[in-house]
């Protein structure tokens, strides 16, 4: 998960806002911005047992069930997961 902390110090310019308002101070009309945000997962298998942040990645994660792309959730599939652990 994405921390604003991971991007003290870094380049604003990947910030949804900046994006809407760069469109925006160019002169594009505001009531044709829609600004899409894609919810899904990308997982990976770990080597070494190691799950901490950080750990390197053997390969992609497991086929997902609805998917069935490895190393691909989507959305409510990383919902379920989250509400039926294990």
């Amino acid at each position: 998960m994405l921390h604003l902390s991971q991007f003290q110090n870094k380049n604003i310019l990947y910030f949804q806002s900046f994006a809407v308002q760069y469109w925006i101070s160019g002169g594009f009309p505001s009531v044709k911005i829609n600004l899409g945000i894609p919810i899904y997962a990308r997982t990976w298998t770990t080597s070494g047992g190691n799950t901490e942040v950080g750990a390197f990645a053997a390969g992609a994660g497991p086929a997902s069930t609805f998917t069935k792309e490895a190393g691909y959730k989507a959305y409510f599939e990383v919902k379920h997961d989250m509400i039926t652990p294990n």
